[in-house]
């Protein structure tokens, strides 16, 4: 299922797919593959356990490429089946996403999120730095220049009065990170620039994210989500207009909202 960002978006296709057709739905329980790749049924997604069940023998419904493909009606279907694939879109979900909002109690987690860490959050700015092993899948993954977020902080700059920014990034990346931010502080001096602390769950840092009035996402889909998970009416979001390297050369036309801005 990847890491949290990808499970997002095959569980709201699943729980969306499921509301539309008036079908009930299942997660297949299946054991984690990696050790950094965990699944969240304790945590982020508790709300959701209840909907795990053992693998079954079912027809697979596979994804049939990266671009929006609405999936075939149910009533054409008329049996229970196994939805196979990253389904990396919002049009997938964006008709119901206060459904699924509800099942995952987005609201409920983004307000223990504030009184666990109780700060103003009112005219801050996430900005993600996605780094670890990108490194070494350029060719797939390109780490983002320092140019992306110049020209990113520039458009809060012109359109929100924000002028704090609360950045993410893991540990291990720390070094780059830090050069990143030495080199943009003289450019923005009026921008304040704090870290977020890196011993914060990745899940309560996503939700950290998206309490934030405005988003800068780096490539990829933990901080997808951090946008829209904010649900601000005049939120602003930047994202990369180089989301994969050229080895994954993907239609990324139908993954962002059309109200967030292409750096």
């Amino acid at each position: 299922m990847g890491g949290l960002g990808n499970q997002l978006f095959q569980l709201f296709n699943l729980i969306s797919y499921a509301e539309t057709h008036r079908q009930e739905f299942m997660i297949e329980e299946v054991p984690v593959a990696r050790e950094d790749r965990p699944f969240y049924w304790d945590t982020f997604l508790a709300p959701l356990r209840k909907y795990l069940k053992p693998p079954v023998a079912l027809p697979v419904y596979q994804e049939t490429g990266f671009q929006y493909a609405p999936l075939q009606s149910y009533r054409l279907i008329q049996q229970p089946f196994k939805l196979f694939g990253y389904f990396q879109s919002y049009k997938y979900f964006q008709k119901n996403e206060h459904v699924v909002f509800e099942h995952i109690q987005l609201k409920e987690t983004l307000a223990q999120t504030r009184e666990k860490y109780p700060f103003d959050y009112t005219d801050f700015i996430s900005m993600h730095f996605r780094v670890g092993d990108y490194k070494y899948l350029q060719e797939h993954h390109p780490v983002l220049p320092l140019s992306y977020y110049t020209s990113a902080l520039n458009v809060m700059m012109r359109m929100t009065s924000a002028r704090r920014v609360l950045y993410f990034y893991e540990e291990g990346d720390k070094e780059h990170v830090d050069g990143y931010i030495r080199l943009l502080k003289p450019l923005f001096p009026d921008m304040c620039f704090i870290s977020i602390d890196t011993t914060i769950p990745d899940y309560e840092q996503l939700a950290l994210m998206s309490c934030c009035s405005h988003q800068i996402i780096a490539n990829s889909t933990f901080s997808w989500w951090g946008g829209y998970f904010n649900t601000t009416p005049d939120k602003i979001v930047t994202y990369p207009s180089k989301w994969f390297g050229p080895a994954q050369a993907k239609d990324t036309s139908d993954l962002f909202p059309t109200t967030w801005i292409k750096i």
